[in-house]
């Protein structure tokens, strides 16, 4: 499918959004001629979450070298009824651009990979629509790297969905970074992934801050948050677990 199409289409599904948020649309004139969609301003997150499956590749890797996959909180387990190994990150802070050009969201917690005594982590990931990366601090045992460019994916593989109050994106395949590839390799001693390697499949919901809807005719963001269902994470350790957004969709390898 082309790009053009997939604009096309996002921006379809993304119409609810964008009556909601003041933004025009395309109209049609007296003639019939259409004018053109203007550039579309960020949106901004209050909170949302995303989901993160990993491979059945990965996994096997990960088994063959001895190597435990955990998770860092306030990100917990993927509570997989078909036993999915992955991982759920709570959103702290983000914006997207309704016609998912560009945007970013910060994820609290990380992953970490152990063997023995040496551990590897990833920390304050950040998924970037705009540059289609994952950046992310890795720290090799003890020792911190600056933040870089851990994953790569195609925003034109995404299935998108939308409604007045929020996005949800899914089918994003993850794959490893010369640099994630390489803080393996220095982790273990060995090769462990390649670059490039189908690491992950991903899926995501960004909850829309209610103050961006003035049109709604809320005085205050208590009050428009007030007309919109509950869909924040519970605390960590509740009986509930975490609201999923369901099993992440997994493809082949």
């Amino acid at each position: 499918m082309s790009q053009t199409r997939r604009r096309f289409i996002a921006g379809a599904m993304l119409l609810p959004v964008m009556a909601r948020s003041g933004v025009a649309t395309a109209a049609t004139t007296g003639t019939g001629a259409r004018t053109a969609l203007p550039t579309l301003p960020p949106v901004s997150l209050d909170g949302g979450w995303s989901e993160t499956a990993l491979t059945a590749l990965t996994v096997s890797v990960l088994d063959k070298h001895g190597i435990t996959f955990s998770t860092i909180a306030p990100a917990m387990p993927l509570n997989s009824q078909d036993g999915q190994l992955g991982v759920h990150y709570p959103i702290k802070t983000g914006q997207v651009a309704l016609d998912l050009t560009s945007g970013s969201a910060n994820f609290d917690g990380g992953i970490a990979f152990s063997r023995d005594d040496a551990s590897l982590t990833f920390t304050e990931l950040v998924i970037d629509l705009g540059t289609q990366t994952v950046s992310a601090v890795s720290t090799v045992n003890t020792t911190a790297a600056p933040r870089t460019e851990v994953a790569t994916f195609t925003i034109l593989d995404a299935k998108v969905s939308a409604s007045a109050t929020d996005i949800t994106l899914g089918g994003l395949r993850l794959r490893l970074t010369k640099e994630s590839a390489d803080a393996f390799q220095t982790t273990f001693g060995t090769a462990i992934f390649a670059v490039g390697h189908p690491y992950s499949d991903t899926a995501g919901l960004g909850m829309l801050m209610p103050a961006s809807f003035p049109s709604q005719g809320c005085r205050t963001t208590a009050e428009a948050s007030a007309q919109r269902p509950d869909r924040s994470l519970p605390p960590v350790g509740s009986p509930q677990g975490p609201r999923r957004l369901g099993s992440v969709e997994t493809r082949p390898t």
